[in-house]
Formats: structure tokens, sequence, C-alpha cells
């Protein structure tokens, strides 16, 4: 995961649409599901691997929602 760097430990940051900022970058795993017929759903699955040790995320979107449970 390559995110805007909000803090000294690269914990918590999203990625931005800016590529001249300050980033971090974390090596992680996971998985994404799509549904192809509409390309309105989106599933992703992940572990993160930090400085201070592994988080995992759940992201759903749909349409114009999105959901994040870290």
């Amino acid at each position: 995961m390559i995110s805007d760097k909000t803090n000294p430990f690269c914990v918590g940051g999203f990625p931005g649409p800016d590529s001249t900022k300050n980033h971090c970058y974390a090596p992680g795993t996971g998985i994404q599901y799509y549904d192809w017929n509409n390309l309105e759903y989106f599933v992703q699955y992940s572990a993160t691997h930090g400085p201070i040790g592994n988080i995992t995320a759940n992201i759903s979107q749909q349409g114009t929602n999105m959901w994040i449970v870290s």
C-alpha cells in the first residue's frame, strides 16, 4: 500500500491524488472481488505489514458508498 505520510510511523494513511507529497510504503497481501456484471460492487480483504504490527482491513464499495473496517 502506498499512502500519504500523515505521521512518522506511517500508520493510518490513505492513498491520495498528489504524487508530490511524502509517501509511505507498506507491503501487504489480500484479495479483491468485483461485480463484473454492472461494475458497481467491490470488496477487498487485506493485511498490511507495518513498522508497529499488522493491520487488517475489509473494504466494501457499492456505487458511491464505501465502508472501511480496520
